[in-house]
């Protein structure tokens, strides 16, 4: 049985695809979380409850009896569903993809492109993540800011019909490209 030293939190990725799930498994399982503190982030209490793993899903939580390839002894530490930051500032994360502070935290999942700040391209920053492999998920925003500076540069006035259409175009391959939304920064140059 593997003992998790000096950690008070253990997080499962794929924690909500447990919920309603059965106890009790047929096959054998990849891991075995035993004893844990199960928060599942529905704002039910906290309860014990040992957590099954098969093909990097979670298919029991309750008391999982049956055969596993691993066991982790979660006396005394909480188990719990990766965390999402929904405002960060890791638009380089190809640059460190095993982000350990996030790691650590665990937080699984990361917006960047906030505060009206971005990558032009989500494309190909979206390939760079993707060749880099990062330790956890990455999502974007589209930064107004870096969209407006592409159009009219740091000029304070209103856009022509011409920039308005082509600020329209950029975030429109922005979010075909796969941006989950848009970001303001309004406190920054040009979106002052």
């Amino acid at each position: 049985m593997l003992r998790m030293p000096r950690i008070t939190l253990l997080v499962l990725t794929l924690f909500a695809s447990a919920a309603g799930l059965s106890s009790q498994t047929a096959a054998p399982l990849d891991l075995i979380v035993r004893g844990g503190r199960v928060v599942d982030g529905t704002g039910a209490p906290a309860r014990a409850a040992d957590v099954g793993v098969r093909d990097g899903r979670i298919v029991a939580v309750g008391r999982v009896t049956g055969p596993a390839r691993a066991t982790i002894d979660a006396t005394g530490l909480v188990v719990a569903p990766g965390f999402i930051d929904v405002h960060t500032h890791v638009d380089e994360i190809a640059t460190l993809p095993s982000i350990p502070h996030f790691v650590r935290m665990g937080v699984t999942t990361v917006i960047a492109g906030n505060c009206g700040g971005s990558a032009l391209d989500v494309g190909q920053a979206f390939r760079e993540v993707e060749a880099a492999k990062p330790a956890i998920n990455y999502a974007t925003l589209v930064g107004h800011n870096t969209v407006r500076r592409e159009a009219m540069g740091t000029a304070n006035r209103q856009a022509t019909p011409d920039e308005l259409r082509r600020m329209e175009a950029l975030v429109a391959k922005a979010m075909d490209d796969g941006a989950v939304g848009f970001s303001t920064g309004l406190q920054y140059v040009p979106g002052t």
